[in-house]
């Protein structure tokens, strides 16, 4: 029963999260460095480029944080 609601809730957090970045048309990857250096290429390429800058230099939350980098509110 304990795997059933992890796995719901996980499952939850992940159509949310897609359809919040679907909203901001910057892809899988979101905003942050990446999608300003790649732009909103849907290729498999360019969104792991896009996720793997976001990550590495955390640019991702300071965007978010600092409403910088092609992060916005309005969704």
């Amino acid at each position: 029963m304990k795997k059933l609601a992890l796995l719901t809730t996980v499952a939850g957090f992940l159509m949310v999260g897609a359809s919040a970045a679907h909203a901001q048309a910057y892809g899988m990857a979101g905003c942050g460095l990446g999608s300003m250096a790649f732009g909103t290429q849907n290729t498999a390429l360019m969104q792991i480029l896009a996720a793997t800058t976001n990550g590495t230099f955390a640019s991702q939350t300071f965007g978010i944080t600092s409403g910088t980098s092609n992060c916005v509110s309005a969704g």
